[in-house]
């Protein structure tokens, strides 16, 4: 619920109305009840009911239209770390240099053979340009795999997207540590990106 009403103004707004809606009815209620005949206190019910039937109905059909739009997927592994000597043994990375940063869930790639492809991160989405966050997640993926830096491809599911980029989950090595991080799962993890089937 809170991650909604951080992710979708509209929901929050709508939950905020409905209980102020609510506020000032109970205070119409426990200070006006003697002053108010009993069409007036009808009318005043019906007022009320209406506005906060509104705000209800936008708040269900914004939550609707969220986790439709953000229901999990199945393509992020359970794994966020793989040791580097054992992860080019138990998963089928392709190695690449990082070419260009194009946002939070978009990078171009050199491939071995010198070709620069588009990659789309698996399983997550992050603001695009304009939105509020896109500096912060661009910013977050460049600090962590700078342009010229190595990072390794995991294929999973479809290859391409409609668009024709590679759908791969991006991996990179820490250095302090010694492992391959799984970079989509940390964007969610710092709630620069929400999970998202990618079509």
């Amino acid at each position: 619920m809170l991650q909604i009403l951080i992710d979708n103004r509209v929901f929050g707004v709508s939950i905020v109305f409905m209980l102020v809606c609510l506020s000032v009815y109970a205070v119409f209620r426990i200070y006006l009840r003697d002053e108010l005949d009993s069409e007036q206190k009808k009318k005043l019910f019906k007022f009320f009911g209406v506005i906060f039937l509104i705000a209800f109905l936008f708040a269900a059909i914004t939550a609707i239209l969220h986790y439709g739009r953000n229901r999990p997927g199945t393509a992020l592994p359970e794994t966020n770390t793989y040791a580097i000597d054992n992860a080019t043994d138990n998963i089928n990375f392709e190695q690449a240099k990082v070419h260009r940063i194009i946002d939070g869930d978009t990078i171009e790639v050199i491939l071995h053979d010198r070709i620069i492809e588009r990659i789309r991160f698996i399983g997550i989405d992050t603001p695009e340009r304009g939105e509020e966050g896109f500096i912060e997640a661009t910013d977050f993926v460049s600090d962590l795999i700078p342009i010229g830096s190595t990072v390794y491809l995991e294929a999973r599911g479809r290859d391409r997207d409609n668009w024709g980029r590679l759908r791969r989950i991006i991996w990179f090595e820490d250095e302090s540590s010694g492992f391959l991080v799984n970079l989509n799962h940390k964007l969610l993890d710092y709630g620069y990106a929400v999970e998202m089937i990618v079509d």
